[in-house]
């Protein structure tokens, strides 16, 4: 007896009831002139609007479009032509509708998925979700098919695998085949408990099956395996995980993700993941986590200890690349103060280094920390020192610093005296503005604005002394200085640029300009340019350090407090 072939207009057996409700009334529409089964693509996409009454909504054009690849497929001998306009993601995308019920042969859907590779991107993960289907359904054709096309391997054995676990694990047996059968697990849907306990005890049998795929089936079967099973599998995953874990990244993140609940397994994983992170992939690695993690990790607790972990396995500066789980920290506010201000008050530079960016970037100068309160005398020392250590931004830096000046701690005071000193010698008025906006009033505030006066009135006739600027003194040479400059800058632009597109011809166009700034757009309208400002305090003597007054500068900036001490 010959097997009927769905060819869009027929009803199979074990056909969707949507599809067989589309079906059947497009036939309706057919029979009376209100619609035609057409062999052109862009006929069923002008007419999608004909199946509204069913109320099938989104689920309805994925069966209609499924039935019109069917009827088009079976017309043209598997042949489907699409023309350019085409939305030919659509009709890839309901192809798994059908895979299953239509009955086609092997050499069929060959042509029927050659008639869509390479269309679109991501046209060849519908295909291979379709060939799986197909493999769920027809053992033996898809046996057939995957000797036809070969890079759908994987997924017509996952299909294989749920269609009869016994069949395939004789016919591919796990030893021989471990990164297929592996890779075809994770894919695979619909297997029953008892085939799932055995894919595991067969995977643990397997000797030297560590690789990227045996993580990824270690993963997605520790949720199904039975609770026996389950404390096993977890010490496979650590073993695997011990060590360098680079190649395990990505089967990680990707099980992490999906994760909905952080379990204290997968805290563990993560932990471990990171501190066997190595190689020039450890930043790709980091924002994978970052990721993976960054959206569904809320626990501050968990947040904090993957900070830290970072910092003593890797790098301090890597704790900069975690933008995502850096945010859900930032929202727990205590814990993200606490952990900025051990990073800045860190004997070691570079931890002082992020904790200064970390309190920048996030504005702490708005939080609602307070050093008198909230810190003990040597701490409210060690935090003077690392904050104005760097010379930073004293917008941001000095509305938590200058109250100190009325500590109630007398070393505290002169520290901070003693460090404001050539600090203001670099930022002048901004640490006075700073100053008049807190309004405090002390002794110790007459002095600063004392010694302030003082210079700005040195600065100020130091610089009405023609002989002393090289503008006057030394034109030739400044002169060419500042050409040299010019052209040094632009070179630099020139190179910087080389091998990278501009995103701005992506995202603007380019336009003539009138005189007054303003443009004229494509219906004549004349616009004003906007005006974008922004600006901030730069120091002052930065340009006048020589080499070694920068380079011991910057020795004080990353020394280690403890080596310099003797605390070690």
């Amino acid at each position: 007896m010959k097997e009927v072939l769905f060819n869009g207009r027929n009803i199979m057996p074990n056909s969707q009831e949507e599809l067989t409700k589309v079906v059947n009334f497009l036939n309706e529409k057919a029979d009376v002139g209100e619609f035609k089964f057409c062999e052109t693509p862009s006929y069923w996409t002008k007419h999608e609007g004909i199946i509204k009454p069913l109320g099938l909504g989104h689920d309805g054009a994925g069966y209609y479009f499924a039935a019109s690849l069917a009827f088009i497929a079976v017309k043209n001998d598997g042949r489907i032509v699409f023309a350019e306009k085409d939305h030919v993601w659509r009709w890839a995308w309901s192809f798994h509708l059908i895979a299953g019920i239509a009955g086609w042969d092997p050499d069929f859907m060959v042509r029927v998925i050659q008639s869509f590779e390479g269309k679109q991107d991501g046209i060849d993960g519908l295909m291979s979700w379709g060939t799986q289907i197909y493999g769920n359904t027809y053992y033996d054709k898809a046996v057939t098919l995957m000797s036809l096309l070969p890079q759908y391997r994987v997924s017509i054995m996952a299909g294989l695998m749920a269609n009869n676990f016994e069949r395939y694990c004789t016919e591919y047996p796990a030893v021989d085949n471990k990164e297929d059968f592996a890779l075809a697990f994770v894919k695979a849907n619909s297997l029953k408990q008892n085939e799932v306990n055995k894919a595991f005890d067969t995977a643990i049998s397997i000797p030297q099956f560590t690789s990227t795929a045996a993580m990824a089936f270690f993963l997605t079967i520790h949720g199904k395996v039975d609770k026996k099973r389950k404390g096993k599998c977890e010490e496979v995953i650590l073993d695997l995980i011990n060590g360098n874990t680079t190649p395990y990244v990505t089967p990680l993140c990707n099980w992490m993700f999906m994760e909905q609940e952080v379990t204290a397994f997968e805290e563990e994983c993560v932990l471990s993941l990171i501190k066997g992170l190595r190689g020039e992939k450890k930043e790709v690695s980091l924002d994978a986590i970052d990721s993976s993690i960054g959206i569904h990790v809320k626990d501050p607790e968990l947040l904090t200890k993957i900070f830290v972990c970072i910092a003593e396995n890797l790098q301090p500066t890597d704790v900069l690349r975690m933008e995502g789980c850096l945010r859900s920290l930032h929202d727990h506010n205590d814990y993200f103060q606490n952990m900025v201000l051990s990073f800045v008050m860190h004997p070691k530079g570079m931890y002082r280094i992020v904790g200064r960016r970390l309190w920048d970037n996030f504005h702490l100068e708005s939080s609602s920390f307070d050093a008198q309160k909230d810190l003990p005398e040597e701490f409210q020392c060690l935090f003077v020192i690392s904050m104005l250590q760097d010379y930073g931004n004293p917008e941001t830096r000095l509305p938590k610093l200058l109250p100190l000046i009325d500590s109630k701690y007398e070393r505290v005071r002169n520290i901070l005296m003693g460090q404001l000193g050539p600090y203001l010698d670099d930022y002048m008025g901004h640490v006075i503005n700073v100053l008049n906006k807190l309004k405090q009033e002390s002794k110790y505030v007459d002095v600063i604005k004392q010694y302030y006066e003082r210079r700005a009135d040195a600065l100020e006739k130091r610089r009405s002394m023609k002989e002393l600027s090289p503008r006057y003194s030394h034109m030739s040479e400044f002169q060419e200085t500042m050409r040299l400059q010019k052209v040094h800058m632009q070179e630099q632009m020139r190179e910087a640029e080389k091998g990278h597109k501009n995103i701005l011809k992506d995202i603007a166009k380019n336009v003539v300009l009138a005189r007054g700034g303003g443009w004229r757009d494509e219906n004549g309208v004349v616009h004003h340019l906007a005006h974008i400002k922004f600006s901030m305090p730069s120091r002052q003597l930065v340009q006048s350090m020589t080499p070694m007054e920068q380079e011991n500068w910057i020795n004080r900036v990353i020394e280690d407090w403890d080596v310099k001490t003797g605390n070690n």
